[in-house]
């Protein structure tokens, strides 16, 4: 059985401000990701996913947690829950990429 893990306060907060920093992201999605990420090596992408998995574990356990507090910021609730779907689909679409390409 796995043991749950509690998110340190210092974590929390680092999650608070890279989430300050999606607007920033955002100015860079017209970039042509997918030829970028082609160029990795199935190792690279596969540490890469690994990193967001852990980055989405973590997350979800900081919602859970700002859910509970009492006077808990709606704003920040609704946009770490959408960095959340963000990096859902950021996983998916590189673990699509290391699944070879089957000829028809």
């Amino acid at each position: 059985m796995l043991k749950a893990r509690t998110l340190p306060i210092r974590r929390l907060s680092q999650l608070v401000s890279r989430l300050s920093n999606l607007n920033r992201l955002n100015r860079l999605r017209h970039l042509p990701r997918q030829r970028l990420l082609m160029k990795l090596d199935p190792d690279q992408l596969h540490a890469r996913v690994v990193a967001l998995e852990i980055e989405h574990r973590d997350l979800d356990e900081a919602i859970v947690r700002l859910i509970d507090l009492p006077n808990r910021d709606d704003l920040l609730l609704t946009r770490m829950k959408k960095r959340k779907l963000q990096l859902k689909d950021q996983i998916l679409q590189l673990k699509m990429l290391l699944v070879p390409d089957i000829p028809a």
